[in-house]
């Protein structure tokens, strides 16, 4: 008799060693961003790296988030990690309003420290054009060159013009040459925990060891502990999580290696009403000390055209030698079907009845209270299964037999067949069925009223450069050359340092950040005419 087939995430004994080490060491992060100013639809870069006691990190995921003077969330990315490192990006989309806000980066499990050490943050400036600041023509902004003499750069170059830098004998943790921003009022710098939140409060503790985890919490409904919820992930791919409240409400659907998917939906077992649930944010929560403000944006008339000049540099600035990575470690996201159909090998029926009856032998439609119910030939007992099987179209569980069996599967590319008992955590179904789609849209199939429908996007891609980050195109010579970014480097020391400037006119900043933290940045300024 073959094994019967189960779905199983991880090593029980693996996950509770992983566990007890992540609950026991801290995890250090250290990031860096090659600039402070940037446009709504623009990516802010992020470079990270993360480790626990001098080894690389446990965790896998990685989240920087944007907040407001009010601790109010307006963007929240997960970026994933290799090898404790990352070169990522957190998207700024267009519903952010122009605005000072606080960048800050964290793992679930760096997080969870309460002092706040474990999380990593600086201010940073968004621009949003269709929701702009205040704008005043009281005081001015200072686009000046600082008066202080430079070291390392001069204090004036011409468009496209090279740089070689003569750098200082000390090691050095990173170097960016990028445009300046003249609203934060010199507070680029990273700002401690300690010194800005009033109360940290972390989530509950959830190591994220394999991948991400979904953390829902039921609301002002009275738990039932024995409910399933099917948590659905689809994209390009889809695949199918399930999980069972505890006393308080919370739900844990790990993700595991399933990286990359663009909604998710959320279901009660046979198709029953939901309760109200929220998704919960793995930030912790935090309220800002009454001595810390994220200051005012506020910009003056005299500002336009060089905006302007800067948002047309933010849509020109594509980075031509990013390589996206969109592979998902293999994870077992449904099962090993029996019997798989090719649809468009068969002759095309208008039901999902008609087809089983004319050529998929090992399923048979009964009626019950005049609705339809499938039927699966259980191969190991050579006897049919009394109840419905588990019913799928791209992961989503259907629990409408009836529906499906009426429904048209023109849309519909493939059938796979399970004619077994198949184990999805605690839960036994009396076989599976699952179709799949021509475009992993459900093939038209209606989704019921009562699945809680959630745009939630997955994983960042991983993403590796050839060449330096900001080094000018040479692919396309012949597009304009704005970077705002003109270089942008970790670990420099002993190398030959060059760049050139570009098109984009204006004030430019020379950071230079020391492995020894108790040595303070250099800082120089110079103009691009």
């Amino acid at each position: 008799m073959k094994n019967k087939p189960k779905i199983i995430l991880i090593t029980l004994f693996l996950a509770l060693a992983k566990l007890s080490l992540a609950q026991t060491v801290q995890e250090e992060i250290e990031f860096d961003i090659p600039k402070t100013l940037f446009f709504t639809d623009e990516k802010i870069w992020i470079r990270t790296s993360i480790n626990s006691l001098g080894n690389i990190a446990e965790s896998q995921v990685l989240y920087a988030e944007l907040i407001d003077e009010k601790s109010r969330s307006w963007a929240l990315g997960k970026i994933p990690l290799e090898n404790g490192k990352a070169l990522n990006y957190l998207g700024l989309d267009s519903k952010i309003p122009s605005g000072n806000y606080l960048l800050r980066v964290y793992t679930r499990i760096s997080a969870n420290d309460p002092t706040g050490n474990g999380i990593k943050q600086r201010l940073v400036t968004v621009l949003n054009p269709s929701l702009p600041p205040r704008s005043t023509s009281e005081g001015e902004v200072d686009f000046k060159v600082s008066s202080s003499s430079n070291t390392l750069v001069k204090s004036s170059y011409s468009a496209n013009q090279n740089i070689e830098l003569d750098l200082p004998s000390e090691e050095i943790e990173s170097i960016h040459v990028s445009v300046m921003n003249p609203y934060l009022e010199g507070r680029e710098g990273e700002l401690n925990s300690q010194d800005i939140y009033q109360t940290i409060n972390p989530e509950i503790f959830v190591p994220e060891l394999f991948g991400h985890i979904v953390h829902g919490k039921l609301i002002g409904a009275e738990i039932d502990t024995t409910q399933t919820y099917f948590l659905s992930a689809h994209g390009e791919k889809s695949a199918l999580f399930t999980d069972r409240p505890d006393l308080d409400g919370n739900l844990f659907f790990d993700l595991g290696g399933f990286r990359h998917w663009d909604h998710l939906l959320i279901q009660v077992e046979e198709g029953t009403a939901i309760p109200d649930l929220e998704i919960v944010s793995p930030g912790p929560k935090t309220t800002f000390k009454t001595g810390f403000s994220i200051p005012e944006l506020v910009i003056h008339p005299e500002d336009a055209k060089w905006l302007e000049e800067l948002k047309m540099a933010s849509a020109l600035e594509p980075y031509y030698n990013q390589e996206y990575r969109y592979d998902s470690i293999p994870v077992v996201t449904g099962f090993v079907a029996d019997q798989t159909y090719l649809l468009d090998d068969y002759t095309r029926f208008e039901t999902v009845e008609t087809v089983i009856k004319e050529y998929v032998p090992g399923v048979a439609i009964r009626r019950r209270d005049k609705l339809k119910e499938f039927r699966l030939l259980n191969n190991p007992a050579n006897s049919m299964f009394d109840s419905n099987p588990l019913m799928m179209v791209d992961a989503l569980p259907v629990f409408n037999s009836d529906m499906l069996a009426n429904f048209n599967p023109k849309f519909f590319k493939k059938l796979e067949v399970l004619n077994r008992e198949f184990y999805l955590n605690d839960r036994t179904y009396a076989g599976v069925i699952n179709f799949s789609s021509y475009e992993n849209n459900f093939g038209l199939f209606p989704v019921p009223d009562q699945v809680l429908y959630l745009d939630y996007p997955g994983v960042n891609p991983f993403i590796s450069f050839e060449g330096d980050f900001a080094q000018k195109s040479v692919i396309d010579t012949r597009s304009p050359d704005f970077r705002s970014v003109l270089y942008w480097e970790e670990d420099v020391s002993g190398k030959k340092v060059e760049f050139s400037t570009s098109n984009m006119k204006g004030i430019y900043e020379l950071v230079i950040q020391f492995k020894d933290k108790n040595k303070s940045p250099i800082t120089e300024t110079l103009k691009v005419d």
